[in-house]
């Protein structure tokens, strides 16, 4: 596998003594998808320069991938579009794009996205729009627990107002889905 994979312009982390976590470029994934997955079980994707290659969720190894980091880059519409209109996010449910330049309209393309409604955590923090998912107000955690409190979570009037025009979004409740351990590792789905 390690000459396979010197192939591969990317970088292999083990979890566990596991290969599941690649960091790539999207359209190195794209170009060697069914390659990497023959080599090795992948399941958690880092991608970088996403908008240069937004055909790459339409990869069919993409099926298989559990969680996508795709953070500290602007996805463009193109790439917000391609991901929202993708047939093969079955499996995802962990997604993280942070410091993305997602806006607004970005945000409404995903929420209205059939593909992403299984999604359990999407973070969008750093984002120059709104964040729509589950919050604690005040002082939400019980100091002698640590645990987040039921009461003190609720769901922005920007997430509520994206329900009211989707349907239920799973990852708008991420918060309160995953209050004994938040934000859960992406290496549980």
């Amino acid at each position: 596998m390690a000459a396979r994979a010197k192939a591969w312009p990317g970088e292999i982390v083990f979890v566990e003594g596991r290969p599941i976590e690649l960091t790539v470029s999207a359209a190195a994934f794209a170009r060697n998808a069914a390659e990497i997955v023959a080599a090795m079980p992948v399941r958690h994707l880092n991608l970088t320069a996403v908008s240069e290659y937004p055909a790459v969720f339409d990869v069919p190894q993409f099926a298989q991938i559990a969680s996508l980091d795709g953070s500290k880059q602007n996805w463009s519409d193109d790439a917000i579009r391609a991901l929202a209109g993708s047939s093969r996010l079955g499996s995802l449910r962990w997604l993280k794009l942070t410091d993305a330049g997602i806006t607004e309209p970005q945000v409404e393309m995903l929420a209205a996205s059939l593909g992403l409604k299984n999604v359990a955590v999407l973070d969008l923090t750093d984002n120059p729009t709104r964040d729509p998912v589950d919050a604690s107000a005040g002082s939400g955690v019980d100091w002698m627990t640590n645990k987040i409190i039921p009461d003190s979570v609720f769901l922005p009037e920007y997430g509520a107002d994206l329900e009211a025009r989707y349907g239920a979004i799973k990852w708008l409740h991420g918060l309160r889905n995953y209050m004994d351990a938040y934000p859960p590792s992406r290496y549980g789905f």
